[in-house]
């Protein structure tokens, strides 16, 4: 290495004629420097040229050998262009000045001025402008010698400063002030002399005019000013500055302030402000607030020098009335959105202008701002419709009690109230019928996407702000909240039933048989409050939606769309050997996926894709995908929805899945949403599917063919917060697992609906059953997204819990010191656990944001972790390792030790028997 530093030391010398780096590299000029900092991609505090010598100087001084080398070979190389085009540039420059009598010292200025630029950039008309500059240049300073004028045009016209006699209330002093001579005629065409002469006449002239100034603004001075001293007098003019006019001569902060102690006075640029404590009524109250009046600095200062009368109280009741008519325009305005919004509830006028006055008088007389500020507007805004949808529920609660709870489409008083149409976009995938339902949503006024997935709902929002429409997002641990905004995309869960839109999209509605989220369309086909819902999903969901919309008695229209491209089964299984790129591997568990990629990584460059993984990751993988980063993606089931990618050809690793319950085969309908995923119209003609071996591509070929079977009734639904406080009341308590458990066995619903006993939910009353906690606050809690089947997950639910029921706030705490990847499978799961524990958080922190308030810190630490899973993902081997001595293990190896550490022990065992 030393010797290495040497060389690198002799090339420094070499290049800068002896001198080390850190001397050598103040002789660049500032544009070599700009581009060096560019190519070792270091951003300098600013763009000075001691900045930059100080940010490359930093950067050498921490520079391995190889990077030291690229640097000098950078500099090297500019130095000779610039060398090989310097004799050129010479050379035009010199014949180019020959028209104009240059001499060496005008020629040497012209090279200097030159000397960065390329010769094909120097032109005739640049060096005429340079040669005029420079000669005018010479000129200006020649006669500023002899006269002491600075020439600051071609007319002659100039200045200078002059010392002039104050005498003034039997006080003598100088200042010496800024003075103007007047233009010269015919300045251009006179010779140095004439020059001179006429500059020196002027200048004698523009003192006398200054002097006889100075003594006619004494003498106008009255004898007993009205706003200021003697003294007050003699510091302004004392402290006059060079470039003062004396028409309006600066008046000191100081001395405002004495004149106009009645006010706060501020001095901004160019004008004074001044600002007074104005009391008054408005709208029956006592109101006081700052009312400011900003007047031109030049006139101010003449006024209050020359004395003249300034009426004040006349021009701050000029702005007070603007104030007060702009505000009665704004109130007014706002009076009318409000009745608009109540139109249903019929509220007097008297309670909504009550409404707003109880905000604004508090605002005005707090903030002492006299308007009605956006801020405030929004709020009123706000509370009044949570106002309003306290009364509309109250309203509907009213009208619900003249009915049976059991009649459940009336539990969504909002979808009720108004006369909606169903359309149901039905087709395979790959066949548009999302996209045809993504238009009709964007041609609406407002509208709702509803997806199965955060990343979907992620894609929703992207491709509606993408086209101009301002909108929300909405999911259990994300929101991006636009005040403005008339569309929202969300997670079907988070759904609100108290808003009416004109367009709703369902997406996935074959989702509904989902034994754990059915409920979820379910509840959102019944109660969005849509005039237009169209929902998007597979063939075997038409008799379960037509089965809705009759029992709802809606018109219902039905569009079938096809497959815009075929889907083949292959004509034999493809073995892991022979991969083609663009193919997706198909397993049904982590562990499954986490071995695929083991086994293909030293062949293939790979994208992973499973259920545990974040959304985030999960895009980013797609994207390696699509971009051709990655050959071929392995993924679980992950993949059947949300994900857009150019697959060629899927196959089949395993024809059966565990399902949470027990190891089954592979129904048809999976079969077939995953296979869609083949053959993206646009990118492929075909999309192929088939097996990775002749048992599993026979069941797959099978499957294919078959017809998808019709989700049939009942369907689920689940209990909401107004089910629970009911049932509560009822039952007279505050465990919720009794309440969820007694809605389950006892709530019977008119129609083909049956209550949903979700065991997810049941296991996490369980849990907050055992705190001191609002019915209100476990219902949320066991709504939240917790992995019970993870130790660290519940673990950190329980001290989260904890911090709730002390009512004190739970900070989140990042991992520290990670790797640039996982070594290990296990590693990695800790890391995706991690993930989830973020996503627990910021869901909770929707709901309790005074508690869980480290949002900033945890998404912070979420894209930390995400690169670290992504990175794992691409780098890792996931090295099986025996539990007693370390040694590498095959991945497939169903033994937690190895052939060596097993044969060892069962030695030992039969030495003792």
């Amino acid at each position: 290495m030393s010797k290495k530093r040497g060389k690198i030391n002799k090339q420094v010398k070499k290049i800068f004629d002896g001198l080390g780096f850190d001397q050598g590299v103040v002789t660049l000029d500032e544009k070599l420097l700009m581009q060096l900092l560019i190519f070792v991609a270091v951003k300098p505090k600013s763009f000075t040229k001691e900045d930059m010598l100080r940010a490359i100087r930093t950067h050498w001084s921490q520079a391995s050998v190889n990077v030291r080398k690229a640097i000098l070979n950078f500099i090297t190389q500019r130095k000779q262009d610039f060398d090989c085009d310097i004799e050129q540039r010479i050379e035009k420059i010199t014949e180019l000045a020959k028209e104009y009598d240059c001499n060496e010292n005008e020629i040497s200025e012209l090279i200097r001025a030159f000397r960065e630029q390329k010769s094909k950039k120097i032109t005739q008309k640049k060096i005429k402008a340079k040669i005029d500059q420079i000669r005018f240049g010479h000129l200006q300073q020649s006669l500023y010698a002899k006269s002491g004028v600075w020439v600051t045009g071609v007319d002659g016209k100039g200045e200078f400063l002059h010392s002039y006699k104050f005498e003034i209330f039997k006080e003598v002093f100088h200042k010496e002030l800024l003075s103007y001579t007047e233009p010269i005629d015919n300045f251009q065409t006179l010779d140095l002399k004439s020059k001179l002469l006429s500059l020196l006449k002027q200048k004698e002239k523009a003192i006398s005019l200054k002097k006889e100034q100075i003594k006619s603004i004494i003498n106008s001075l009255p004898h007993k000013h009205l706003y200021l001293s003697k003294t007050d007098i003699l510091t302004i003019l004392k402290s006059l500055l060079h470039d003062d006019n004396l028409d309006y001569p600066t008046i000191p902060l100081t001395i405002l302030r004495k004149v106009f102690d009645r006010f706060i006075v501020t001095v901004e640029d160019d004008s004074i402000n001044l600002r007074k404590l104005h009391n008054c009524e408005f709208l029956g109250e006592k109101i006081s607030y700052y009312l400011d009046l900003s007047i031109e600095k030049r006139s101010l200062f003449s006024q209050i020098f020359y004395a003249q009368t300034i009426d004040l109280e006349k021009s701050f009741q000029e702005k007070h009335v603007q104030n007060l008519t702009q505000i009665k325009l704004e109130f007014d305005s706002l009076v009318k959105k409000m009745h608009t919004l109540s139109s249903e509830l019929d509220i007097d006028d008297a309670t909504i202008k009550n409404f707003i006055k109880q905000q604004l008088i508090k605002d005005i007389n707090s903030r002492k701002v006299f308007k009605l500020r956006t801020k405030i507007y929004r709020k009123i805004l706000y509370h009044f419709q949570e106002y309003l949808f306290k009364q509309k529920q109250k309203k509907y609660q009213e009208e619900l009690l003249k009915k049976t709870v059991r009649d459940f489409k009336n539990l969504f008083p909002v979808a009720r109230g108004l006369k909606r149409k169903l359309f149901f976009y039905m087709g395979p995938t790959n066949s548009g019928k999302t996209y045809a339902a993504l238009q009709k949503l964007k041609k609406s006024n407002t509208g709702y996407y509803l997806g199965p997935l955060r990343l979907l709902a992620l894609e929703g929002y992207e491709k509606l702000k993408a086209d101009g429409i301002n909108c929300s997002l909405i999911t259990g641990e994300e929101e991006i909240i636009d005040e403005e905004s008339t569309h929202i995309s969300s997670t079907i869960e988070m759904l609100n039933f108290g808003f009416d839109v004109d367009c709703c999209v369902i997406d996935e509605v074959q989702m509904i048989n989902d034994k754990d989220r059915g409920w979820a369309w379910v509840n959102a086909i019944i109660g969005v409050g849509a005039k237009e819902v169209y929902m998007t999903g597979s063939a075997n969901a038409l008799a379960a939606i037509k089965e809705i919309a009759s029992w709802l008695n809606e018109e219902l229209k039905v569009v079938e769309f096809k497959r815009k491209n075929p889907l083949k089964v292959l004509e034999k299984p493809i073995d892991l050997d022979n991969i083609a790129p663009q193919t997706a591997l198909i397993a049904f568990s982590r562990k499954e996926v986490l071995e695929l990629k083991q086994k293909l990584a030293k062949k293939y460059t790979i994208s992973v894709i499973y259920g545990n993984l974040s959304p985030e990751v999960r895009r980013e993988e797609a994207r390696r995908f699509r971009e051709g980063e990655s050959q071929i993606i392995i993924a679980t089931d992950a993949i059947s929805m949300g994900l857009n990618l150019p697959i060629k050809t899927i196959l089949f690793t395993k024809d059966s899945k565990f399902d949470g319950e027990i190891i089954r085969e592979l129904h048809s309908d999976e079969v077939i949403q995953i296979a869609g995923r083949a053959g993206r119209y646009g990118i492929e003609e075909v999309g192929y599917v088939g097996g990775i071996n002749a048992k599993v591509h026979k069941f797959i070929a099978k499957k294919i063919q078959e017809k998808l079977q019709p989700i049939t009734p009942p369907f689920a639904v689940m209990a909401n917060l107004e089910h629970i406080r009911l049932v509560s009341s009822i039952l007279n308590t505050n465990n919720l697992y009794e309440i969820l458990d007694f809605f389950a066995n006892n709530m019977k619903f008119e129609g083909p609906f049956v209550a949903k006993r979700l065991e997810q939910m049941m296991e996490i009353a369980r849990i907050t059953d055992n705190y001191k906690l609002e019915l209100e606050v476990k219902y949320h809690l066991s709504c939240a997204p917790v992995s019970i089947n993870s130790p660290y997950i519940e673990s950190k639910f329980h001290e989260y819990i904890l911090s709730l029921e002390k009512n004190t706030k739970a900070p989140y705490t990042p991992i520290k010191d990670l790797p640039s990847y996982a070594n290990s499978a296990a590693m990695l799961l800790k890391i995706e656990d991690r993930v989830k524990e973020i996503s627990l958080y910021l869901s909770l922190s929707f709901k309790f944001p005074h508690i869980f308030s480290d949002t900033t810190k945890a998404l912070q630490a979420r894209s930390t972790l995400n690169r670290f899973i992504e990175n794992s993902l691409k780098f890792s081997q996931f090295i099986k390792r025996c539990k007693r001595c370390g040694r590498a293990m095959d991945f497939d190896s169903t033994f937690k030790i190895c052939k060596h550490c097993y044969n060892r022990n069962k030695k030992r065992v039969t030495r003792v028997f």
